[in-house]
């Protein structure tokens, strides 16, 4: 399962999880399903965790294409979503910085790229040691996104 997310309303938490090899469609998928939950809210903080990740399959140009894509439909123009990359490689670090140096001059976007889990959560005021402990006293519902 490359990407898999979900919307921890209890604890205002949006977690994805991605792992193996992650191909475009995938990451776009992933961002149409959470956008169009209805339990979306622009600005709910958000961890993205790619430490799981055995390769990513894109480079600059999607990059460019995923933040244009972010900064327009993130509607309406209101809020500040703050974005916590957890990235543990080279490769992913490498990616998120790209996504980061995007979104610094977006005035609506926060994005920072760290490598411990306990550290993005309590950057979201969150004092949890770790997601699995989230999950496990909410249970909230897990969104897919795998292709053959």
């Amino acid at each position: 399962m490359p990407m898999s997310f979900c919307i921890i309303e209890p604890a205002n938490l949006y977690y994805a999880r991605w792992s193996g090899v992650v191909l475009p469609k995938e990451v776009i998928q992933s961002f149409d399903k959470y956008r169009n939950d209805p339990k979306f809210e622009v600005g709910r903080p958000e961890v993205v965790d790619l430490r799981a990740i055995d390769d990513l399959k894109f480079g600059t140009p999607f990059i460019m294409q995923l933040f244009s894509k972010f900064r327009t439909q993130r509607i309406p123009k209101c809020g500040v979503t703050k974005t916590i990359i957890l990235a543990d490689s080279a490769l992913s670090f490498g990616r998120a910085r790209q996504f980061q140096s995007l979104a610094f001059s977006e005035k609506r976007m926060d994005v920072q790229i760290l490598r411990d889990e306990f550290e993005a959560l309590a950057e979201h005021g969150i004092s949890d040691a770790n997601v699995r402990t989230i999950v496990e006293r909410h249970k909230p519902e897990w969104e897919s996104v795998e292709f053959a």
